[in-house]
């Protein structure tokens, strides 16, 4: 919904707001644990216990990404397979800033309507630079953070299917790793389109 009269996105009530933060940062813990798990896979610790207190020890998400793309340049698996990470691991960074955006906030109510503010300070206030985001925003982040939950295990899958660990992958290969796959699948067309290219200019 929006204030027609202050152009600020809206909620019916600050307790719409809560329930839509909470579900979906109950939704972002899902991605998180999928990371943990696909750490403890590739990693190649053996014992779970440990894999996990080495990974808790990382705070930032950001670097924990950066892990496991290092680890992953040591994955056995096809360069579509290869550029499909490649493609996925930023667009998991930037996601995690959707994330932070709804876990650090401030509500702004008022006798009619109430908003959340992204981090919120007196400075962004004077300077009119103050972002809202509605319950029905927040809760659109919460599906796409669904999707991320599903392709990081679907990630993770995968690498067990490597090691022989499964047969077969358990879950459909969620949108955002279809997307990543589309964009990686043209890069190494245009690779071998400029490969070829070269060597013909050279023949």
């Amino acid at each position: 919904m929006t204030n027609t009269a202050t152009g600020i996105a809206i909620a019916d009530s600050v307790e719409e707001l809560f329930s839509a933060i909470g579900g979906a940062l109950h939704q972002w813990s899902g991605v998180e644990f999928a990371l943990s798990g696909l750490f403890e896979i590739i990693s190649g610790i053996p014992s779970p216990k440990k894999s996990n207190a080495v990974f808790d020890t990382i705070i930032s998400f950001e670097v924990r990404v950066d892990i496991i793309d290092s680890l992953m340049t040591f994955e056995t698996f096809s360069d579509l397979d290869r550029e499909t990470w490649n493609k996925f691991a930023p667009k998991l960074k930037k996601k995690y800033k959707k994330r932070h955006e709804i876990a650090h906030f401030t509500i702004l109510p008022n006798a009619e309507v109430a908003a959340l503010s992204p981090f919120y300070t007196f400075g962004t206030e004077l300077r009119d630079e103050v972002k809202t985001l509605s319950s029905k925003e927040i809760r659109d982040r919460k599906e796409s953070f669904a999707g991320f939950h599903q392709a990081v295990n679907w990630f993770k899958y995968e690498a067990m299917k490597r090691r022989r660990l499964i047969e077969d992958n358990p879950i459909p290969m969620p949108q955002p790793v279809v997307r990543c796959r589309e964009s990686a699948a043209l890069l190494l067309e245009e690779r071998a389109h400029k490969k070829q290219q070269s060597t013909q200019e050279k023949a």
